[in-house]
This record gives structure tokens, C-alpha cells and sequence, in this order.
């Protein structure tokens, strides 16, 4: 199994009893302050994982493809705080997100090679909404982004521009997984099941990170005004 730990990409066995993560790669151009985040992996098994300034403050985040032989490429993002990517239904846009500035970021990504061209802003969230944490896409390609701070969860259909929220009873969610099965003949998360991951910072918040769950979420959802969430431009 393939990690990341703070400086790295590293091999770990969870059958091992007693044996430590052995590093893989430890990209050198990384700052000091600097550490991994979220990470996925695309369609053709590379693992792209994000990295971020400890402190949330220099924009030193960067974002890493490492492929099958050990290869490694990085790209630079200027990001204080880069966060986990997604891609479309087509596999042939890539999203990421610049959480510390409230921005949802898109690239065009070539499936066969891993590529990226064409960096652009995709969406904007509105200060009172949080920030951009992880994010996922459905089976009808529409985007779940968990909002930090916002306590909330919106859907983005690119096609169509819609924004839909589910909101949460935790301040801050963190991530978006999307549950199965659906019942027969549906597609997307309809019926489904929608899990994610909540994180606390007070110390009187216990416990500090726990998963939350809703099931049916359809029901739940309500419209976002258009003016809440800005999308400046098509993917």
C-alpha cells in the first residue's frame, strides 16, 4: 500500500507487525514548513497528493504526480493550502482546490499521460459559505465539495451550473466520499449513502476528527443562491 506522510510518498504493509512506512520518494523542492494533505489516485493509477504550509501562511503548495517505476513530477501552485483533486465524468478535466483563498481551481488533464494545460479558475465560495476542502465526483459527474468552516456540503453539476448544499451539524467538514449501493435504475448519489469526514480545533471539541453519514441525501438538499458560489467560467 501506497502513503504519504508529512515529506513524502512511502510503501506500507498494514500485515507487518512492527515494521515502520519505508519512504518511496521525498521530493526535494519542498519547503521545510511544508506537508502532505489530501491525496487520490486517477484512473490510470497515478497518485497525486497535495501538499500545503503548516503554518497556513506562505504560498508554497504544490501538487505531485507519482507514477508506476517511482516517477514523480511536481507542479507548482502557489497555493497557501492545496487540497485534494477530482476529475470530471469524462476524466478529462482536473479539479483542485486553493482552500486558503476560497477557490475552486480546474486544468485540462490528458487521461493517457497526466498532463495538465490550461490552468483556470472554476468556482469561487462566498467567506460565509467556509472554504474548499476535499472534494469528490459522482457517477453523473457532478462535484461534492466539503465546505471547512462552513458547515456544509454542496453538489456542482459542470454541465449546468447548479449548486446544490447539504448541511451538516459539524463546523468543519473535510471530505466528501460518496457511498453505494443505489437502488436499481438510479444514477449519481440519489438514495445513496453520502460520508465524509469532520475535523474540530478546539480543545473542547471532542473528538478531534469523526465521520459523518447521511443516507437518502436527495431529500436533504437545498438550493445555494447563484450569488454564493461564483463559476466564472465552463469547465
Amino acid at each position: 500500500m501506497i502513503i504519504t506522510l508529512r515529506r513524502g510518498y512511502a510503501l506500507f504493509d498494514p500485515e507487518a507487525t512492527g515494521d515502520a512506512p519505508r519512504y518511496l520518494h521525498r521530493p526535494e523542492a519542498e519547503p521545510p514548513g511544508n506537508r502532505f494533505n489530501d491525496v487520490k489516485c486517477d484512473t490510470g493509477g497515478r497518485f497525486w497528493g497535495c501538499t500545503m504550509d503548516f503554518a497556513c501562511e506562505a504560498r508554497t503548495g504544490a501538487l505531485y504526480c507519482y507514477a508506476a517505476g517511482g516517477s514523480c513530477v511536481r507542479h507548482d501552485m502557489g497555493y497557501t493550502v492545496t487540497n485534494i483533486p477530482t476529475w470530471s465524468r469524462d476524466g478529462r478535466t482536473m479539479y483542485f482546490n486553493d482552500t486558503a483563498r476560497g477557490r475552486v481551481n480546474a486544468c485540462n488533464f490528458e487521461p493517457e499521460t497526466g498532463a495538465l494545460s490550461n490552468p483556470r479558475e472554476w468556482a469561487a465560495l462566498r467567506p460565509r459559505h467556509g472554504l474548499p476542502d476535499g472534494m469528490t465526483t459522482d457517477a453523473a459527474g457532478r462535484l461534492w465539495i466539503a465546505h471547512w468552516g462552513g458547515a456544509c456540503v454542496s453538489c456542482h453539476d459542470p454541465r449546468r451550473g447548479a449548486e446544490l448544499g447539504a448541511h451538516e451539524p459539524h463546523p468543519n467538514p473535510a471530505s466528501t466520499p460518496l457511498g453505494y449501493p443505489r437502488p436499481p435504475g438510479r444514477t449519481g448519489p440519489e438514495g445513496g449513502t453520502l460520508l465524509g469526514r469532520h475535523e474540530c480545533r478546539s480543545s473542547a471539541d471532542r473528538p478531534s476528527s469523526a465521520t459523518f453519514r447521511r443516507s437518502n441525501i436527495s431529500p436533504k438538499l437545498t438550493v445555494l443562491a447563484k450569488r454564493d458560489i461564483d463559476h466564472p467560467m465552463p469547465s
